[in-house]
């Protein structure tokens, strides 16, 4: 699901990936066209689970264009899902309705929606990623994404309670978390991760996650999905909350470390990848720290920090541990067919081949001030 501005088509040697036929394809434009008159009409880089046109006003070279998304039965999204992420976060997430349910050919109820575009380019366009060492031009731009991923967390930290009208964490992630961790503790591809995910399911298990709180959690935070200025990097809007739900506060950390770093060539393995964080990582992980802790009255210690470092140690299994597969996360990842997701839970999680660890991901509250 994109909801930047202005992405320009496919280039004609590579077709975008389309999850419908093309009389199907057709009808979607026909829909456009007549429900959109005074709008051009583009296709779009395209999702897996839906098609996606670019619709550009006639009469206003300043107006913003509409996104307009078709998305399969089986990847509708729910009413939460569509108006949670603008109620929670404000214009930083894209305001999103639910159009029609349109039958296209053997589909039936083929979803409709709209989506408001956020301007700006995708930070993985522009995140550095050949070196380890940030060029002080760089790493002075890397510090407003991290005060500004800061300001979006402390937003959701804000948030936390079951004041956001939803039941829970019940949803696909949430209501299987225990099981989850359960399979990665027994299926990891290697003895160093299960050994990690035995202790996050033992903590979890015994209440761990209690501290943190309840928020609306983005389910893909990834670099392509951080829409930011291109000049400045501030961050504009997240995009793409599809497998958003209520989940505990912690579990979107992960992907602050996808800012922190890049898959690069393994220094050990001649043809393998690893994931390589900047040598100035600690240095903007501080900057990170200490812009959230000034947006939360007293800030958080003791119990609540190491729930929280738990709920980032859980969002990396579950949102690395398994594998996509089309939408169906049921497969826990393995060498073979996930080396990239097993070589971010290694760097994530701070596990070498000797087993050793990073202490910790969440900076201390003596570090504000």
């Amino acid at each position: 699901m994109y909801s930047t501005l202005l992405q320009p088509p496919n280039p004609p040697d590579e077709p975008p990936q389309l999850a419908l036929s093309a009389p199907e394809i057709k009808a979607c434009h026909n829909y456009a066209s007549h429900h959109f008159p005074s709008h051009t009409v583009e296709p779009t880089p395209q999702g897996a689970c839906s098609y996606i046109l670019l619709l550009t006003p006639f009469t206003s070279s300043n107006a913003l264009p509409t996104i307009l998304q078709f998305r399969l039965p089986q990847y509708a999204l729910p009413s939460q899902t569509l108006t949670l992420p603008h109620r929670v976060y404000g214009a930083l997430a894209p305001q999103t309705k639910e159009l029609a349910s349109l039958p296209l050919s053997k589909r039936d109820g083929v979803q409709v929606l709209s989506m408001s575009c956020i301007p700006g380019s995708r930070f993985s366009d522009l995140q550095p990623g050949r070196t380890a060492d940030l060029s002080p031009r760089d790493l002075g731009r890397m510090g407003q994404p991290m005060r500004s991923f800061a300001s979006f967390f402390a937003g959701q930290w804000a948030t936390r309670s079951s004041s956001l009208g939803c039941d829970g964490a019940g949803g696909r992630v949430g209501g299987s978390l225990v099981t989850r961790l359960y399979r990665l503790e027994r299926e990891l591809p290697a003895a160093q991760l299960r050994a990690v995910a035995r202790e996050v399911w033992e903590a979890v298990e015994a209440g761990g996650l209690d501290a943190c709180g309840l928020v609306f959690t983005h389910g893909d935070l990834l670099s392509a999905n951080v829409i930011v200025d291109p000049e400045t990097w501030r961050i504009q809007g997240i995009v793409d909350w599809a497998e958003s739900e209520v989940l505990s506060f912690g579990l979107g950390l992960y992907g602050l470390e996808h800012l922190l770093g890049f898959i690069g060539p393994s220094a050990v393995e001649k043809e393998g990848q690893e994931w390589i964080y900047y040598s100035q990582a600690d240095e903007l992980r501080r900057i990170f720290w200490r812009s959230f802790h000034l947006r939360i009255p007293g800030g958080f210690c003791g119990e609540g920090r190491r729930a929280v470092e738990l709920g980032f140690k859980v969002g990396v299994l579950l949102w690395h541990g398994f594998a996509w597969d089309e939408g169906r996360i049921d497969r826990v990842v393995g060498f073979e067919r996930d080396g990239v997701e097993v070589e971010y839970l290694y760097g994530f999680l701070g596990v070498a081949c000797e087993g050793v660890r990073r202490d910790s991901t969440v900076e201390e509250c003596t570090m504000v001030g």
